[in-house]
């Protein structure tokens, strides 16, 4: 009988895609927000410093990770290595706490991480290692998170500290380098296209349901 369910799951989703593709999101109850971009700007003559609005207050972000606020230190993200740099970066800001989802670099080797701190302390509380480079715009709503890397698609659930789930080792021979951000279908599939091939996971069962 589940056999016989997912085949018919599988048919549907196959005949419905080339529709479903045209929208950014298909389901209007699951209410997704975009994370908030941060991008380096030219200040003395490179592009080397980044900054933010929050709370009425502009954030100068280095690319050591290091974050100041009026002039102060506010938050330090604490690089893996003394010589990594933030290569692309972004925000959720919440009431008490901000969470940073960004890709560090040091030229050689590259690595994507999300990191939740605590306004209270303005203290990192906890960080997941979501893969390599090539990291999709986060998508979230009120308790999760959606981000791809190379190879990898992440669901963290942020008021944890945790992966819900997590698929990673997808790299096959240039396949799945990169995604575009998912497909929500029917509240309960997820569909991850990278170019031509395709990955559709069940959310509420954790697993892959098909890999094309």
């Amino acid at each position: 009988m589940k056999k016989i369910l997912l085949f018919t799951i599988l048919i549907i989703v196959s005949f419905s895609f080339s529709s479903i593709t045209h929208e950014k999101n298909t389901n209007p109850t699951k209410k997704l927000k975009e994370a908030t971009s941060v991008e380096y700007t030219d200040v003395f003559g490179e592009p080397d410093t980044m900054f933010v609005n929050f709370n009425n207050d502009k954030l100068l972000i280095t690319p050591e990770g290091k974050i100041f606020k009026n002039n102060k230190l506010f938050i330090d993200l604490e690089m893996e290595d003394e010589y990594f740099e933030i290569e692309s970066l972004y925000f959720i800001f919440e009431e008490d706490f901000i969470i940073a989802i960004y890709t560090e670099t040091d030229m050689d080797y590259a690595g994507s991480v999300a990191k939740m701190v605590s306004l209270k302390d303005n203290k990192v509380k906890w960080t997941l290692y979501l893969g390599g480079f090539n990291m999709s715009i986060p998508l979230y709503d009120d308790n999760f998170i959606y981000v791809t890397t190379i190879g990898g698609i992440n669901k963290i659930d942020y008021k944890k500290g945790k992966f819900d789930w997590k698929f990673d080792d997808l790299y096959d021979n240039g396949k799945y380098n990169s995604f575009d951000q998912p497909i929500f279908y029917n509240d309960t599939l997820i569909i991850f296209k990278s170019y031509s091939d395709t990955i559709i996971v069940d959310d509420k069962n954790k697993k892959i349901i098909l890999k094309q």
